[in-house]
């Protein structure tokens, strides 16, 4: 997806990935550090500033269930890593793609884990920086991101989101599809809907796609069936 019209800042930079405004920034960026009690005071603590907010938002609840599925079995649970973006698929495993940064020897190290570390591992660009990524380094990182099959440096998929997305194409693009993963991060409040948009013209371009050969089927003689009579 392009931004001809400037509507994203792809430059923007936090400041820190260590520093939070509230409990739900917290929360999602440091489910993998607390422990199960302090991971419960954050979700109160949550639960409480939206509540003072007018009511508990949808996103709000969504990013808390992401944290509590994430705590169950996440890799990297108990470490030094805060997660700086999350990948949520929306299927019957609930699974999830994580993007991690650890300080460590002077710089930001980078890492993407799921929960899958016995089938596949993943290599990301770049693995390390001096400052925190801008949004615009972020998207580059989970776009280029790739699958790797354990015991092996074969390639399974390129992308965090649209190889994903690729792989479960067989059925064709339907409304499970289209809203099939969610993106967001405690740090980059565009990259949500950077990738709802994103996922949105995927799913078209590929939607034209089908039809395009269904029309191609329809033309071609050597698919059409014909009956002879006497």
């Amino acid at each position: 997806m392009d931004n001809e019209n400037g509507t994203f800042d792809l430059d923007f930079r936090p400041k820190s990935y260590w520093v939070y405004a509230n409990a739900r920034q917290q929360l999602k960026a440091g489910q993998t550090r607390v422990d199960d009690g302090e991971l419960l005071g954050l979700l109160d603590d949550v639960v409480s500033d939206e509540e003072q907010s007018g009511g508990m938002s949808a996103s709000a609840e969504l990013d808390m269930l992401t944290a509590f599925l994430g705590r169950l079995n996440h890799p990297a649970r108990g470490g030094g890593a805060v997660e700086i973006a999350h990948i949520q698929m929306f299927n019957p495993g609930c699974d999830y793609i994580s993007v991690l940064a650890e300080w460590r020897d002077g710089r930001i190290h980078y890492q993407v884990v799921d929960p899958y570390p016995y089938y596949w591992t993943y290599r990301c660009t770049p693995e390390s920086s001096e400052r925190p990524l801008t949004l615009g380094e972020l998207i580059e990182l989970i776009d280029t991101a790739e699958q790797v099959s354990a015991g092996s440096d074969s390639v399974e998929s390129r992308g965090l989101v649209f190889g994903i997305l690729e792989q479960n194409l067989d059925g064709g693009v339907d409304n499970e599809l289209r809203s099939f993963i969610r993106v967001s991060s405690p740090f980059y409040d565009d990259l949500e809907v950077w990738y709802a948009l994103a996922c949105s013209e995927w799913c078209r371009e590929h939607s034209w796609e089908e039809e395009e050969e269904e029309e191609e089927d329809d033309l071609d003689p050597n698919t059409v069936s014909t009956t002879g009579g006497n």
